[in-house]
């Protein structure tokens, strides 16, 4: 256990710069998610009021 911390403390800089990688990937890859729900809201809603007139 005493090797495996000091393995993750010398690493530490290498860990946080690929935490961060990730971080930054899933945060582009919900963007994407973000801005297409912006568009179109509910879709669902359109189809209500779209029956709802007949």
């Amino acid at each position: 256990g005493a090797i495996f911390l000091l393995v993750l403390y010398l690493n530490r800089k290498g860990i946080k710069k690929w935490m961060y990688n990730i971080r930054d990937a899933c945060r582009d890859h919900m963007e994407g998610y973000h801005y297409r729900y912006e568009i179109n809201a509910d879709p669902r809603l359109t189809n209500l009021s779209s029956s709802s007139d007949i």
